[in-house]
């Protein structure tokens, strides 16, 4: 039972420390393209764009899981 909640405490360990590299990073990205006009309202919706649009896409990208037997 101990090596499972081990198990879990790193694995949560990782996904937090993976966050925070993302979030690092897409802050050092800000940072460095500069000056913007855009509102944060304009900001925000080009996010969500993108978000929708990633997850639209890329579920019809994604290769299937299931192997085509041949």
């Amino acid at each position: 039972m101990a090596l499972v909640k081990k198990s879990i405490a790193v694995t949560d360990r990782q996904e937090q420390s993976a966050r925070f590299h993302a979030l690092n990073e897409a802050i050092r990205d800000g940072l460095e393209s500069g000056v913007s006009d855009k509102t944060a309202r304009d900001v925000w919706a080009e996010a969500e764009r993108r978000a929708l649009a990633w997850h639209v896409v890329g579920r019809a990208l994604r290769p299937s899981r299931r192997r085509s037997r041949q």
